[in-house]
């Protein structure tokens, strides 16, 4: 982990990130039904997926006086080829930190890069008894265009679904190809990261 800030800093996750970001995501996977993981993984699975997702994707951690109080990335949607321009979004707080701006703070950031990589749409894949997360998106420009009625099974009840989208990019001629967050310079993802640890 780099050394800590004596401000919040949101910043590109590290492998060395995955004790504090399993801790985070396993209280959600073992205590509600946000996640339709029921068994958490451990740290050195959640390692492997830090790694495995950071080789092109924005991974954020947002992180204050040395702990990581929340995290956001991206990753592919669907796997077929006229698919590239789409990604899904995911993000989780430590249960003790919503409301606090710093899920909007990630969010922006993670958007921002997400459009140097030439993505277009933006999806979002909410639990719709998660009524916060429905509204987080919502303030930050997703849009609901589907429910999945009883879907998965959690927690011994059926829960429905919800997908949200949003469009970041224009639609007119011939898309460009989508970047590797490897090909973006990192003084401009540090300078994106930066300018909304500020707003917290």
């Amino acid at each position: 982990m780099e050394p800590s800030h004596p401000a919040g800093i949101i910043r590109l996750a590290s492998p060395d990130d995955a004790s504090a970001l399993q801790a985070i995501y396993a209280y959600y996977v073992e205590n509600t039904v946000v996640s339709f993981e029921t068994v958490a993984p451990d740290v050195a699975e959640f390692r492997e997926r830090i790694r495995d997702i950071s080789r092109d994707f924005p991974y954020l951690v947002y992180e204050r006086d040395g702990a990581i109080l929340g995290y956001a990335y991206a990753h592919k949607c669907f796997v077929r080829k006229a698919y590239d321009w789409d990604a899904e979004t995911t993000i989780y707080l430590a249960s003790n930190q919503q409301g606090k701006g710093i899920g909007r703070a990630l969010y922006r950031a993670l958007v921002d890069i997400l459009k140097l990589l030439e993505y277009r749409n933006l999806y979002a894949i909410i639990v719709s008894e998660n009524i916060d997360s429905c509204r987080f998106h919502e303030r930050n420009g997703f849009k609901l265009f589907s429910v999945f009625r009883k879907t998965g099974w959690k927690m011994n009840r059926w829960l429905d679904v919800s997908w949200y989208e949003r469009k970041i990019g224009v639609f007119e001629g011939v898309p460009s190809p989508t970047l590797s967050i490897r090909e973006i310079q990192r003084d401009v993802i540090d300078a994106i990261c930066g300018q909304y640890s500020d707003l917290i």
